[in-house]
């Protein structure tokens, strides 16, 4: 191996993704030398959504992503990806039954709280398959800003939820149910339910 490959992999570091970064072919397109490792949960945050994908604090939460080993050359090219909303955060995960300090990207408390829209909300869902997470997380997520988010940042959302009678009975807008392309969730005995589209 060169001395300059041998220097690269030693400074490789942790990057925890919950978000577009999930999705491995976007991953690589954008690092192909980011090292794929395995499904990694972050404690005591929640996934919520400001148009993409963003973490807050909230304890006994947890958020379900994937943990990359990545150079300084991805770091950058990341940094590009992401823009200025988004600034890095050290984190520690649990992956294997270890606890992994990493490195993940997070918008803060000053961006309001807005849903994602359908086509970045379909690249989530790719990533979500590529890990084999629980879609039904991401779900949650996009349900809680249509149906009982405030432009107040998450940390600060601690009162209860607002009555049911209140909320939006469905996830997803009229004009999103009918392009069939994704479910709609609804809410019955209590529970969510995922109401199937009819094709694919």
């Amino acid at each position: 191996m060169a001395k300059s490959a041998q220097s690269s992999y030693a400074k490789r570091m942790y990057y925890f993704a919950y978000g577009a970064n999930l999705n491995k072919r976007n991953m690589l397109r954008r690092c192909p030398v980011a090292e794929p490792l395995g499904v990694a949960t972050l404690r005591d945050y929640k996934l919520c959504f400001k148009r993409f994908a963003d973490i807050a604090p909230m304890l006994g939460g947890q958020v379900m992503g994937a943990l990359w080993k990545v150079t300084p050359a991805c770091v950058r090219a990341l940094d590009s990806y992401e823009g200025s909303d988004y600034q890095h955060l050290k984190v520690t995960v649990l992956y294997a039954g270890q606890s992994v300090t990493a490195t993940a990207y997070a918008m803060g408390t000053t961006s309001a709280l807005a849903p994602p829209s359908m086509d970045y909300y379909r690249e989530l869902t790719v990533g979500y398959r590529d890990w084999g997470l629980d879609e039904a997380l991401l779900r949650r997520a996009r349900y809680d800003i249509l149906n009982v988010g405030t432009a107040k940042p998450p940390v600060e959302q601690n009162a209860p939820p607002a009555p049911m009678a209140k909320r939006r009975s469905a996830l997803w807008d009229p004009a999103e149910q009918k392009s069939g392309s994704l479910g709609a969730l609804t809410l019955g005995r209590g529970l969510l339910g995922v109401k199937r589209p009819t094709k694919e």
